[in-house]
């Protein structure tokens, strides 16, 4: 028997009408269940957004700008999990009109007050993504990939006569036979505080074998590893115009031999150099 056709017995009978009025209490007890799970689900996942979204935001906010200049992978987890909350908080916001139907009494006003403090928060994280958006693209390239290999020159010191003195070769050479290679290592966009960082260099000619050792940079650098911080003003003062504007870092070697390939080793990776054609 049909509910619809219990509810006319029941209109008639009064025993089967009260089956009929038992039946629709319980389909009422479960919508009412269902509505209530919905209300609590979507309050803990409003507050685990909200803590999310705020606690990552403040510590972004609070944070000193040279640790988040120097900790990009950790600055962009966080940023990652402030845009997810950013998201979140704003279809929480939405679908709170309909949550606040289904509640009731007490509950009614926690989901309001949750929903405007959704609109407030999500406000404040798109305000924040539109400022970092329209940070200068220099600046981001900064930020991001600060350091890359430029271009390797090699120039014959055949009329050097004595080598410096923080110069010394592997066996004894004649003037004629040394070399005098540069590499260079552009600096771009505008870094903030980034460390670079030369570990060594190796030198390769395929037909005969070279012999390298540091000579000097444009940094002031005398000896390996060379450590450079790419402040403001030191990109402002390495700026090289014959170099499409770029700041370059000039790292200087003295060579037995021609070498056609160079590798710098840094703590950005491994920079090869290759003898120009």
């Amino acid at each position: 028997m049909s509910k619809l056709e219990k509810k006319i017995v029941g209109e008639i009978f009064g025993e089967k009408g009260s089956e009929g009025g038992r039946d629709t209490q319980v389909d009422n007890r479960r919508v009412e269940n269902r509505e209530r799970r919905g209300v609590y689900i979507w309050l803990v996942a409003n507050i685990l957004f909200l803590l999310l979204g705020v606690s990552t935001g403040a510590w972004l906010n609070l944070s000193s700008p040279s640790y988040l200049v120097t900790c990009i992978p950790t600055v962009r987890l966080l940023s990652y999990i402030v845009l997810i909350s950013d998201i979140a908080l704003w279809g929480l916001f939405i679908s709170g009109f309909f949550v606040a139907d289904n509640a009731s009494g007490s509950m009614e006003a926690i989901v309001v007050i949750l929903t405007i403090l959704d609109l407030i928060f999500a406000t404040g994280g798109a305000f924040m993504a539109g400022m970092a958006l329209s940070m200068p693209s220099e600046l981001w390239t900064g930020l991001h990939h600060p350091f890359s290999p430029s271009g390797m020159s090699i120039t014959s010191i055949y009329t050097l006569i004595n080598l410096p003195s923080n110069v010394t070769l592997s066996s004894s050479n004649s003037a004629q036979n040394l070399y005098l290679v540069e590499l260079n290592v552009n600096i771009n966009g505008e870094p903030i505080n980034a460390t670079l960082v030369v570990k060594n260099a190796t030198f390769s000619n395929p037909f005969d074998p070279v012999a390298c050792v540091f000579y000097k940079s444009n940094t002031g650098a005398q000896s390996l590893p060379v450590v450079v911080h790419a402040t403001p003003s030191l990109v402002n003062m390495l700026l090289d115009k014959s170099n499409n504007g770029y700041s370059v870092i000039k790292l200087y070697f003295v060579c037995e031999g021609i070498p056609t390939k160079a590798v710098l080793i840094t703590n950005y990776g491994n920079f090869t150099y290759f003898l120009p054609s």
